[in-house]
């Protein structure tokens, strides 16, 4: 694998990982934002799933819904059926 690639992947990652940061800060907060840490933990999973399709070499658009990027997945990998009713929820 090249190191662009590497690199994309590891910057995928590193963008999901601050948003459940973001989650945890939220949830943890004296007057916890449940919306808000709904919406960094869809954005957490939404870059996780764009780094494995960045792995695999399949391009996505900019944005995307969750069932549409793990239904992208399930063309490499049969274990990420077990996401796609969380993702349609």
């Amino acid at each position: 694998m090249d190191e662009a690639k590497q690199n994309e992947i590891r910057s995928w990652l590193q963008k999901g990982l601050l948003d459940l940061k973001s989650a945890d800060w939220l949830l943890r907060s004296p007057y916890p934002l449940f919306n808000s840490v709904g919406f960094h933990c869809q954005q957490a999973a939404e870059k996780f799933l764009k780094a494995f399709l960045t792995w695999c070499d399949k391009p996505f658009g900019k944005t995307h819904p969750l069932v549409a990027l793990v239904g992208e997945c399930l063309e490499f990998d049969e274990s990420f059926q077990e996401l796609r009713d969380a993702a349609t929820t």
